[in-house]
């Protein structure tokens, strides 16, 4: 009697096991799919990266597929004299990781989809595209309760926001 107790015990503990490892991704997944809760990410980064680089960043829209790619639609990034520098129609990472109590995440991979990259030469400045490396690489700001995320292609880790 005792040992089919201990069994029914163990077997709810393994369904609310079950049930937290796969219902919080999947409740996490559904908010997402929110346009309200879309808008207001796509509201934040852009802001954030706006901040972050001193120029204009838009996104159009965002589409989120579980948790390990992101789509940005009609992205659009200005340089510093006002013209464009990046213009995609889509962007689309893939996430590696998220660490929420390290506050990190990395991205592992970048496509664009019909993407206009202007690279202009300015003998005072130099390459348009080189502040906005320069910025990424940095890691400006004393980190105090922010992200960080880290750029890693092919094993080697390229930049990281703070």
């Amino acid at each position: 009697m005792a040992s089919r107790k201990i069994i029914k015990k163990l077997l709810q503990l393994a369904v609310i096991v079950l049930l937290i490892v796969f219902a919080l991704p999947a409740s996490a997944f559904l908010l997402l799919q929110n346009n309200r809760i879309q808008n207001r990410v796509v509201s934040r980064v852009m802001q954030y990266v706006s901040d972050k680089l001193d120029t204009q960043f838009t996104i159009g829209s965002i589409d989120m597929a579980f948790l390990y790619r992101i789509r940005f639609i009609d992205v659009y990034l200005q340089d510093l004299s006002g013209d464009t520098l990046i213009y995609a129609k889509s962007i689309t990472t893939g996430i590696r990781y998220i660490d929420p109590l390290k506050k990190t995440f990395s991205i592992g991979s970048i496509s664009l989809d019909e993407a206009q990259v202007n690279l202009v030469t300015d003998e005072e400045k130099g390459l348009n595209l080189t502040y906005f490396i320069d910025k990424l690489r940095s890691g400006e700001g004393d980190g105090n309760g922010k992200w960080t995320i880290d750029l890693i292609i092919s094993g080697w880790k390229t930049a990281g926001l703070h």
